[in-house]
Order: C-alpha cells, then structure tokens, then sequence
C-alpha cells in the first residue's frame, strides 16, 4: 500500500514538475531578468533545441494545413538523393516540385509558368520577379514568401498558406484596374487575375488594391487582411470570412453577404450598393461614409457599429 502510494506522490510530483518547467518557459524568454544563471540551465537547453521556433512552427502549421496530404514528398525523377530537395534547382519551365521541400531558397528572376508545385513548401523563400503564372500551387506552404512583382495571374492558389503576405506587383498596371485616382503608380498590389484563391488562407496579409479580375474567392480566408480599394463587386463570397477585415474604399455592388459573419470588419467609404445583407453580423463593424444604396439590411445585427453611413435608414448621418 505504501509503494503504490510512494509511487502515486512520484508521478504526481514529476507531472508538477514538468508543468512547471513549461511554464516558466515561457516566463524566463519574456522575463529574463526574473531568474537566475543557476535556474535557467535546463530551460536554455530546451531553448537550445528550438533555436529557429518561427521556421519550426511554420513546419507545424504546414503538417497542420496540408492534413491527409503530409509524408507525400518529391518524386524521384527529381529527387535522386531522397533528401526531398529537387536535385536540380536551375531548371525552369513547366517542372514538376510537388511536396518538394524548398525552404528559404532563391528562386527570384525564374520562369516557373505553367509548373506543377502543389503542396509544396516555400517558407522564407525569395520568389520576386519570377512568373508563376497558370501555375498549380495548390496545397502550398507560402508563408513569409517574398512576392514582389510575382506573376500569380491564373494561378491556382486553392487551399495555399498565404499567411501574412506583404508584396505583389510593383505599379505597373495597378492604377489601370483599381482607379488611378485612389493607387496612383507607385503602390504595391497583388495581381491575382484569374487565379483560384478558394480555401486560401490570407489571415494578416496585406492586399492593399489586390486585382481579382476573374478570380475565385470562394471559402477564402480574409480575417484581419488589408484590403483597401479591393474589387469585389459581383463575386461569389460563399463560405469566405472577412472578419476585422479592412475594406476601407472597397467595390463590394451586388455581392451577396446575407448571414455573413463582418464582426469588426472596417467598411469605412465601401460601396455595398445593391448588396444582400439580411441576417448580416456587422456588431462592431465601422460603416463610416459606407454607401447602401438599394442594399437589403433586413434583420442585420447592428450591436455597437459606427453608423454614419450614407444612403440607407439605418444610417445616422453626422450633423455637426
């Protein structure tokens, strides 16, 4: 009876234990100064073994992200060695990288139009000024990627970690599509022409003007995004989350919204004109200058949002 007891208190002591050295982790890597040279051994060898976190959670969110699909890896016709890595990294065209495993590389200033990289993972690497156009990057690990001037029209983005992304195209046509009078010809824009962003995932990323002439945005993930002066006029917007966005300036006629989840979004000086909003989340949502001409609001749930929009009787209008 004493050793199933003495036994019990051990376990439960060495569960506390290691509870312990979790936590105070976490508080020794904010709080340095709290503990002592003495008491943080062990926690910096276990610091130690997640030198770079940011690359090992980004390979956890992939494992996450890609579900069923992870363990698939690159195909030996250009895999030889099995280290995952395509043997030959010159090559352009429409190649074949799928699943393959090219973290942090130079692929900037590449032809890569028409490629097959489905499930492939990206992270931290350099793709500006390389055409990706028509190219299937389905699946695909692209987090912290640099996209600058990237040719992504008609390219399948389907179910893609865009996680954070903050480049795109550099002027150029930018002002043509989305109105000279609001980019001019200096701002960074993304071109998805075409492209199949359904299932994307764009939480934090920074569209700013994003061109999505033709694109499909279906089950797409917009949560805290920036897109200002975006086009979203006549899309299909199923099952795509556009919670905390920021739409400020955007062309939103026609879109269908109704039952729709805008908790916190940021409308401020967007066109919902002839836009369905029936059953509608807008708790929170800022409607400032938001025209809603002939818009349907019926039953939208309007908890602490900032109303002086225009064009609607739901609107306060500011008077001083």
């Amino acid at each position: 009876m004493n050793d199933k007891l003495l036994l019990s208190s051990g376990i439960i002591g060495l569960v506390f234990l290691i509870a312990f050295g979790v936590l105070t982790s976490d508080i020794q890597l904010k709080h340095p100064e709290l503990f002592s040279k003495e008491a943080t051994t062990s926690m910096i060898l276990i610091q130690n073994l997640y030198e770079d976190r940011e690359t090992w959670l980004a390979n956890r969110m992939m494992e996450e992200y890609r579900g069923d699909m992870v363990g698939l890896n690159c195909s030996p016709e250009v895999d030889k060695d099995d280290d995952n890595i395509p043997d030959n990294l010159d090559i352009e065209g429409p190649i074949d990288w799928s699943y393959c495993e090219l973290i942090g590389f130079d692929l900037s200033n590449r032809d890569f139009s028409r490629a097959y990289l489905a499930g492939v993972n990206l992270y931290g690497s350099d793709l500006s000024n390389s055409d990706l156009s028509g190219t299937n990057l389905s699946h695909a690990q692209i987090y912290k990627v640099n996209l600058t001037n990237t040719d992504l029209t008609y390219t399948n983005l389907s179910h893609a970690n865009l996680c954070g992304a903050q480049f795109g195209l550099q002027g150029a046509n930018v002002a043509e599509h989305n109105g000279p009078e609001i980019l001019g010809d200096t701002v960074v824009a993304f071109d998805f022409t075409g492209t199949n962003l359904s299932h994307a995932d764009f939480d934090h990323a920074n569209l700013y003007g994003a061109i999505l002439t033709d694109a499909v945005v279906r089950y797409t993930n917009f949560h805290d995004s920036q897109l200002t002066n975006v086009n979203l006029s006549g899309k299909d917007l199923t099952g795509t989350i556009l919670t905390e966005a920021n739409l400020t300036n955007a062309n939103l006629v026609g879109v269908d919204l109704s039952g729709k989840d805008l908790t916190g979004t940021i409308l401020t000086g967007a066109n919902l004109s002839n836009t369905i909003l029936t059953g509608t989340d807008l708790s929170n949502a800022v409607l400032t200058n938001a025209m809603f001409t002939n818009s349907n609001l019926e039953d939208a749930i309007i908890n602490n949002t900032i109303l002086d929009c225009i064009e609607h009787s739901i609107c306060k209008l500011n008077t001083t």
